[in-house]
């Protein structure tokens, strides 16, 4: 994928996402995770897209059995254009490994092998530990992932419940993919620079940026989309029924670990259908990158997304308000002593005011 990088005028950017960013929908909470998930698929060039769906497989499961497909398997089974440019199984593994390793998700994982989509969750020992497996929402991969579900039957083993999660799409709507990675078809996203939070700056940080209230009821009604920043803002707004279109969080509320939870869609019977996970990188008093990169994915896509970050979400304002297209509605926790959510529509007055305090930040050359 091609990352522009050359300089971005912040105030114009968000002319990218007219338009583009998911319509609020409601979203429901979940506490109970599967034990053993599994998911497949060859990995190569471990795009955006492939970070989201391994994220995602750690968000409903408490085990992730990550399998990849050999380079024997991708000559067999593998129908897609290009086949003959995907990477060399080692290379393929090491990048998937280097991706749980800088997440810390090494624990959590079981990394295996697989020469075909099936065996693995049907003939191998490892079939009898498997209660769930996280697929994309592409009709053919549901369709097969039925015809496994009739081979455990077959041979006396629970079906897996079934995960599914939406695919990553570009700022065209078109699915990012390894084929057309492997196509050397360009896939833009615009590079944005890291920032550090300055000390001297903090106390202007820490004033309220919008109306206060104490309860979602209070809220207005969306003229856009709607960002919800942190884990207890998201869930006070899904209990109130108060539909979201980008949620970031860090499964953590003022620094101290939340009990694990994940939020869906919409489930039928034994399919849930969950929101991308996309997990983001930043560190305390930094806005990096990452961080704008996955809000700039995440105002690309058709459906409600969920900005994980490893690290702290404090400042993830700044980029969403940068961002974000006119009338959106930004929701967040205004700490003590005012203790309530703030809000407010964003427009050029909004953007600017972020864009006239982010100047007053350090610049990180990564």
């Amino acid at each position: 994928m091609r990352v522009n990088k050359g300089d971005i005028d912040l105030l114009s950017i968000h002319q990218f996402f007219r338009n583009k960013a998911p319509e609020p929908s409601l979203l429901n909470l979940e506490y109970e995770k599967a034990n053993n998930c599994v998911i497949g698929g060859t990995f190569d060039k471990l795009h955006f897209g492939h970070q989201a769906f391994i994220n995602s497989a750690f968000n409903v499961s408490n085990i992730v059995h990550l399998c990849i497909m050999s380079d024997e398997g991708v000559r067999k089974w593998s129908k897609k254009k290009f086949s003959n440019r995907v990477d060399p199984f080692k290379e393929r593994y090491e990048k998937v490994i280097g991706f749980l390793k800088k997440y810390s998700l090494t624990d959590r994982a079981k990394i295996c092998k697989i020469d075909d989509p099936y065996s693995y969750a049907v003939k191998r020992e490892t079939a009898f530990e498997l209660d769930a497996i996280l697929v994309s929402t592409e009709e053919i991969v549901l369709k097969r992932t039925i015809v496994l579900n009739e081979a455990r039957e077959s041979k006396n083993l629970e079906p897996l419940k079934i995960y599914r999660m939406p695919l990553i799409v570009d700022m065209y709507g078109k699915p990012i993919s390894a084929t057309r990675i492997r196509a050397n078809e360009e896939i833009f996203f615009p590079k944005v620079e890291s920032y550090r939070i300055r000390k001297e700056i903090i106390p202007l940080v820490r004033e309220p940026k919008g109306e206060l209230v104490d309860s979602p009821e209070e809220l207005p009604k969306p003229k856009g989309p709607v960002i919800a920043i942190g884990d207890i803002v998201a869930k006070n707004l899904i209990r109130h029924n108060y539909p979201i279109s980008i949620v970031i969080i860090d499964k953590k509320s003022r620094r101290n670990a939340l009990e694990d939870y994940f939020l869906y869609l919409r489930k039928d019977n034994d399919i849930m259908d969950i929101p991308p996970f996309l997990p983001v990188i930043n560190p305390k008093a930094h806005i990096l990158n990452d961080a704008w990169t996955k809000i700039i994915i995440a105002l690309f896509q058709r459906n409600p997304v969920v900005i994980q970050v490893y690290g702290e979400e404090d400042l993830m304002g700044f980029p969403a308000t940068i961002l974000a297209p006119d009338d959106t509605l930004i929701v967040f926790g205004q700490p003590p002593p005012w203790d309530k959510l703030v809000y407010f529509f964003v427009d050029e007055e909004k953007r600017e005011e972020a864009l006239n305090l982010l100047k007053k930040f350090a610049v990180v050359h990564e």
